[in-house]
């Protein structure tokens, strides 16, 4: 099976952006390794955890970064893109586009990671159409996948790239949603204002469709304050006008994307709206959520199915409806792909824990708490269940402040979405609270 050499690949770029030779950079890393030994890492071996440490330093490029691609390359040994027929550079990032919508994020990473490598040198990069899809498209792969840091170092790769106001409202809002994953709601917020404002500034440049995503994350962006603010004391007045706000945003976006024919997006937004709805304790929440269930289901949308049906689940955890919500937690996790996922599996298992704890259920509490706790060791987004974790894990059954019972459902990740393969380029939207 061919090894997947994310790092070689991102090791040649970085040094040809730089416009490094092999003995400059050599010197960099204060003459440690010779010119040959940089060769071959850029080709097909793997350096150490301390050389690329010291490699990364002398590209410029955060020690971290270095250290998640290897993890990353560790991860995806055993995953095996199948040959795309006829593939070319294009052709790889479509497939690519398609293994994301169903929720295949590992073997979405490798076809975005075969076609960087295509793409050779920094300065053809510049000249090629897909090089731009290709970053992002990484980018939001990688994220999935955990790996934060590398997947922001991608985008700012990739708003390089960006020739239109189109690419960079893209960019600014993958931004966005890297900067909420790492808990940075303020930087995630100005990201997102900044994508809306240079829509509003080109408005012939940006397409109708696009328009409609910026007007998703608007809505996003209000029910980011929601989580915090749940997590700190309640829904009070002023974030109930929020979510108001965000329900009437997220009607006009349902309306836009059904009219454009887009499935994906409008499963998305029917999703978050049926959260927000649910928030405001209106009847219709879960007619919402099960028509979400339906769409994604249709299509083959796995994240988005197993998004709704987690927000079903604690729609019915919140009504102490437990049979039901365990249920309805069971189909969502047995309906996820194998990687990445992580804020689902945790909110999964967060209120799967939280039902035993009210039922007095020792020997499932004492299970389902074991498995989180080695889950909130590795998942790196930012999630109100993980935050309040610890205060139901140290006993407290029934929370006051902070009650985690009225945070959220499924409003983890409020992550972008891969638009369609068969649109020009790719449409990051919002997706589901998750």
């Amino acid at each position: 099976m061919r090894a997947f050499r994310l790092l070689a690949t991102f090791i040649r770029r970085k040094r040809l952006t730089l416009g490094l030779s092999l003995q400059q950079v050599t010197q960099r890393m204060g003459g440690h390794v010779d010119a040959s030994t940089i060769h071959r890492w850029e080709h097909d071996t793997r350096p150490s955890l301390e050389n690329a440490c010291k490699l990364a330093t002398a590209l410029k490029v955060r020690p971290e970064v270095f250290v998640e691609i290897i993890n990353l390359e560790e991860i995806l040994e055993g995953i095996e893109a199948p040959p795309v027929p006829d593939a070319d550079t294009r052709a790889r990032v479509d497939t690519g586009l398609k293994e994301w919508h169903a929720g295949r994020h590992m073997e979405a990473c490798r076809y975005f990671g075969d076609a960087l490598r295509e793409t050779a040198l920094p300065e053809q990069s510049r000249c090629s159409k897909e090089a731009y899809l290709i970053q992002l498209g990484l980018a939001f792969s990688v994220g999935k996948l955990g790996k934060l840091r590398l997947a922001y170092d991608l985008v700012g790769d990739a708003l390089e790239l960006a020739q239109t106001p189109s690419q960079r409202i893209q960019g600014y809002l993958v931004l966005s949603q890297i900067q909420r994953d790492l808990g940075h709601l303020e930087l995630a917020s100005a990201h997102a204002t900044y994508a809306a404002t240079i829509a509003s500034a080109y408005p012939d440049e940006v397409d109708s469709r696009q328009h409609t995503i910026v007007l998703m994350q608007r809505a996003v962006v209000g029910t980011q304050r929601v989580e915090t603010a749940a997590i700190r004391g309640g829904i009070d007045a002023a974030v109930r006008e929020q979510l108001l706000e965000a329900d009437g945003l997220l009607e006009e976006a349902v309306l836009r994307f059904r009219e454009d024919g887009d499935a994906y997006h409008e499963a998305l937004a029917i999703s978050n709206q049926g959260w927000v709805r649910s928030h405001l304790s209106l009847s219709d929440s879960e007619a919402l959520l099960e028509s979400a269930v339906r769409k994604a289901e249709t299509h083959g949308f796995a994240r988005v199915y197993a998004i709704a049906l987690s927000n079903r689940g604690w729609l019915a955890f919140n009504a102490r409806n437990f049979q039901k919500a365990r249920l309805l937690l069971v189909r969502a996790e047995n309906s996820l792909p194998p990687g990445g996922h992580d804020d689902l599996r945790f909110h999964n298992w967060f209120y799967r824990f939280r039902m035993a704890q009210l039922e007095g259920d020792k020997r499932e509490e004492n299970h389902r708490a074991s498995r989180l706790d080695e889950m909130e060791k590795t998942i790196e987004r930012w999630i109100p269940e993980r935050e309040v974790y610890p205060h139901f894990r140290g006993g407290a059954v029934h929370a006051e402040v902070p009650s985690a019972d009225r945070v959220a459902g499924s409003s983890r990740s409020q992550s972008f979405a891969l638009g369609d393969a068969h649109h020009s380029g790719l449409r990051p939207g919002v997706e589901g609270h998750r």
